[in-house]
């Protein structure tokens, strides 16, 4: 899919391939088993999140294995339509931004693709996102990614024991 500048500029927007899709769940799903997290692969009592839902990659992926408990965010209008219509009642969509949800709403598995904006190419996104949204302020640093909000976010999220898996860059570590 070709995706228009002012999207990514906007907001940091990357479509992920299904065999991406299928690995990273096919990856949690082996280690919530060796955890024993999974009974008999009884997915739907995990609560899991899509912090950035885009085209639905991820989404179709999760139900196709048998989860159910899905919360998924989507900041643009156009694919928020587009997953409204296509999973319905499915999951519970929220047409907002991650970074605005609440720290008190703790999910097992955090699972996506977050936005890719680099703080230099976007500084006035950044400056809009610290005023608006705590995380944000609180760990601002020069030079920055706008993933690292949502992997701070991710994990203050998470329950004891879940997991986060997010496709990432090589430069962040």
């Amino acid at each position: 899919m070709t995706l228009k500048a002012s999207q990514k500029q906007n907001f940091g927007q990357y479509f992920t391939s299904t065999s991406i899709t299928e690995f990273m769940v096919n990856l949690v799903m082996e280690e919530f088993k060796e955890e024993n997290k999974l009974d008999d692969f009884k997915v739907f009592n995990l609560s899991l999140l899509e912090p950035a839902a885009g085209d639905g990659a991820f989404l179709e992926t999760l139900i196709e294995y048998g989860f159910k408990n899905i919360t998924a965010f989507e900041i643009d209008k156009y694919y928020y339509n587009l997953l409204k219509n296509k999973f319905g009642n499915n999951i519970k969509l929220k047409n907002s931004n991650f970074l605005d949800s609440s720290e008190e709403e703790k999910y097992d598995l955090f699972i996506g693709n977050p936005p890719y904006l680099g703080q230099n190419y976007a500084s006035e996104i950044f400056q809009d996102y610290i005023r608006k949204y705590p995380i944000c302020k609180e760990f601002f640093c020069g030079n920055m990614d706008l993933f690292y909000w949502f992997l701070h976010l991710g994990i203050r999220k998470l329950r004891p024991g879940g997991l986060l898996c997010y496709i990432t860059t090589n430069y962040w570590i």
